[in-house]
């Protein structure tokens, strides 16, 4: 049997960094009867010298009803089609949504850095009901974000 993947990502769209502030680009929560299993997530940057100091990003736990950011519907790409969910994807973050974890934290070079991470079956981390998972940058320098999270109902 095939568990249903949802992703949320940058689509067609960038997201600026701005210098040494941390942003949250891009999330998916869980509605109030399921949470979410993060199962793969995508991180690329758009930089071009080869000498910038790595982007510092981090997978978040963060609660459904916070922050302000663009809303963006999270696409099935796998499993059984499932019945309309109440999950919610968001992009672009304007203001942080409130984090009660950080489940992994690393450095990415800007300079066309690019990271595919597929969580090993049995390993994925999860939420509680009405809470999600995100991707949040800190880079030194403007770049660029692409990306996304692939999750599943749990």
């Amino acid at each position: 049997m095939s568990r249903a993947l949802y992703v949320v990502d940058t689509q067609t769209a960038a997201v600026a960094l701005v210098a040494t502030t941390a942003k949250t680009v891009v999330s998916a929560t869980g509605g109030a009867d399921y949470g979410l299993q993060l199962c793969k997530y995508r991180i690329s940057f758009d930089g071009v010298t080869a000498s910038a100091v790595p982007v510092f990003c981090e997978i978040v736990v963060i609660t459904g009803a916070t922050g302000t950011a663009t809303p963006q519907t999270p696409i099935q790409t796998q499993g059984k089609v499932m019945a309309a969910t109440n999950m919610v994807g968001n992009v672009n973050y304007s203001a942080e949504p409130t984090v009660t974890a950080v489940v992994d934290s690393f450095d990415l070079t800007p300079n066309s850095g690019t990271l595919v991470y597929d969580w090993q079956y049995g390993d994925e981390p999860d939420t509680g009901f009405t809470s999600g998972f995100g991707l949040r940058c800190t880079a030194p320098a403007a770049v660029n974000f692409r990306g996304g999270v692939f999750v599943s109902r749990v």
